[in-house]
């Protein structure tokens, strides 16, 4: 059986480095820069990019658009990347985005889970 942890490292986490990866890119960066600044490989910032990793769009408009705001607080500080990951894995949390998953990808689930909630 799958668990939330692992869920939340195989989707929620490349979903959200796709989205920074994306941004990151818009406002003028390479693929080795942006490698630099979230700790990647240029090989996995360039899977991101050309959508051969983290296919799936699970993240909400609001999450994305938090995303774009974290990419440009990276610029200006890089050694804030892991919190504004972690801010961007909070929000994702609030909306219910592993619950999402944990309904497609988890085989046993409690009536009314609530366990990454709590």
């Amino acid at each position: 059986m799958r668990q939330p942890q692992e869920l939340e490292v195989w989707y929620v986490l490349p979903a959200i480095r796709k989205q920074l990866a994306i941004h990151l890119q818009e406002l003028g960066l390479k693929q080795n820069k942006i490698a630099e600044l979230l700790g990647l490989t240029k090989s996995a910032v360039s899977q991101y990019l050309s959508k051969k990793r983290s296919s799936a769009d699970i993240l909400s408009d609001d999450t994305k658009t938090l995303a774009r705001q974290s990419a440009k607080k990276i610029i200006e500080q890089p050694q804030n990347m892991i919190r504004e990951i972690q801010k961007l894995c909070s929000q994702a949390k609030n909306d219910k985005v592993l619950c999402k998953l944990c309904a497609k990808h988890v085989k046993i689930l409690p009536d009314n889970c609530k366990v990454c909630i709590t």
